[in-house]
């Protein structure tokens, strides 16, 4: 289990890093500084993951929200090629 938690933790750390680059890149850092990371099993097995760049992710309240990066689970284990 400590395996799976650690691939989890990598997974998360690399698609943080991967949304900055995409926001200082393409955005102008104009994004939401911390976004919010999903990994979800996809049933349809035919989606690699998502970014949704608009706010999502809205607090409570209403005065912030956050965007939204996911990977879907089943892919967390191919091959990064470069």
């Amino acid at each position: 289990m400590e395996h799976a938690n650690r691939k989890y933790r990598y997974a998360i750390k690399l698609l943080h890093e991967l949304y900055i680059y995409l926001n200082e890149s393409f955005f102008e850092s104009a994004l939401s500084s911390e976004p919010v990371i999903t990994i979800q099993f996809d049933p349809t097995d035919n989606i690699l993951g998502w970014f949704k760049p608009k706010e999502v992710w809205v607090e409570g309240d209403g005065s912030h929200g956050s965007t939204e990066m996911n990977i879907t689970a089943q892919y967390l284990n191919r091959p990064i090629e470069v």
